[in-house]
């Protein structure tokens, strides 16, 4: 018909304004359905031309039109994923391995595993990695990035030589700190560290191509830095900031290198003057806070710890750090409820439920304990921490 409604696009390509004067088509050729707006909060195409309707209404219609129309199973379990629902993590690692999928929908539920830190991610990570699309490899990458590097060298260090760029430069900004030569970390022949070294520099230039901007002068001080260049590192901080000199990251990361370097008056007055700049972003009031607590002025690193998980309570190590904070100045009930917050929205990290197992027992709460340790358990079975628990539970 010749109205909105009979172009093609106007339902499977909906427009989105952004910056409230650019009008975007939908890059995917999609079916609408205005039932994910009610159950998700979606958007649908359906109230572009029906506004007038309410959304039940919408989706009443829209059932009767057709009602062999299944709604969307990738949108369920991505808007799960994204709500915190812990019984998502099976079916988002199926999404990320079912090879029906556009490569672009497996690698975005490929990253959300990022946030699980199960066994079940890991070995879609792992899988991944050999995926034939480089966006699933890239994907996988990042998400193995909180895994110890003795652990995932041998997975990745076959990608520092993979046919496309991108992919290398991800795997070497995730081996990087292998260049550093720390206690801990596997050591590297001449032959691995020349090949990591190809592929870092690939990095490096990648960087210095954008240097008028201040974060890939950030991102050229922390690698100059894992790989002992310090001097370099500081430079390049120090540019960043003389081309934003509120550019907070790069505050930060020069606060952090003064640290290490044993100038931590420096250290403190460059991050108070970050929390001054940004007394909106979190990671300024974290990196004030740890500084304090090496300063031993607790009082002051708790209302910090305290600033910076409520400004970002789903980041689960501000709010790990913080329980921990809370407990060793002798206030677990305040630990406790910082990790009941915190497991709202990561109740799928494994850390914060063992956190949480301990601190339970501490307080004397064994049934309760034995919840959160059930919960621990089915996500990481294998964890000799769990044994641990176990015996203890054994003795009351």
């Amino acid at each position: 018909p010749d109205n909105a409604g009979g172009a093609c696009v106007n339902c499977h390509m909906p427009a989105t304004v952004y910056m409230g004067v650019d009008a975007r088509r939908d890059h995917r050729f999609g079916i609408p359905d205005p039932k994910l707006n009610l159950t998700h909060g979606l958007p649908n195409a359906c109230e572009n031309c029906h506004g007038e309707k309410e959304d039940d209404a919408l989706a009443d219609a829209f059932r009767k039109l057709f009602p062999a129309h299944r709604s969307d199973h990738y949108a369920s379990v991505i808007a799960a994923a994204d709500a915190g629902q812990a019984d998502s993590l099976p079916d988002l690692a199926a999404l990320a391995r079912d090879p029906s999928l556009a490569p672009i929908k497996r690698a975005s539920a490929q990253l959300r595993l990022a946030n699980t830190a199960s066994p079940k991610s890991y070995e879609t990570s792992i899988a991944n990695l050999q995926d034939t699309d480089p966006l699933l490899r890239i994907a996988a990458l990042r998400s193995l990035a909180g895994y110890p590097l003795a652990q995932i060298y041998p997975l990745i260090e076959p990608l520092l030589e993979d046919p496309v760029l991108g992919v290398r430069i991800e795997a070497a900004y995730q081996l990087e700190a292998l260049l550093s030569k720390a206690t801990g970390l596997p050591a590297l022949t001449s032959a691995q560290r020349g090949q990591l070294m190809r592929a870092v520099e690939a990095r490096r230039e990648q960087l210095r191509f954008n240097a008028d901007h201040p974060a890939s002068q950030m991102n050229l001080g922390i690698s100059y830095e894992t790989e002992g260049r310090v001097d370099d590192a500081q430079q390049a901080y120090l540019q960043a900031l003389r081309i934003d000199p509120g550019y907070i990251p790069a505050m930060l990361n020069l606060a952090e290198l003064q640290r290490r370097r044993g100038d931590s008056t420096a250290a403190g007055t460059l991050l108070a003057r970050a929390v001054q700049a940004g007394p909106d972003i979190a990671d300024a009031h974290f990196a004030l806070g740890l500084h304090q607590i090496r300063a031993k002025d607790y009082a002051a690193a708790l209302k910090s710890l305290e600033r910076a998980f409520a400004l970002a309570p789903d980041n689960a190590r501000y709010g790990y750090t913080l329980a921990v904070a809370q407990e060793q100045t002798g206030a677990l009930d305040a630990a406790l409820t910082t990790l009941r917050s915190a497991l709202k929205s990561q109740p799928q990290n494994v850390e914060l439920l063992g956190l949480m197992t301990r601190y339970l027992l501490r307080a004397g709460q064994a049934d309760r304990a034995r919840i959160y340790l059930g919960r621990w358990r089915a996500l990481a079975p294998t964890d000799p921490a769990i044994a641990g628990v176990d015996r203890y539970l054994q003795n009351k």
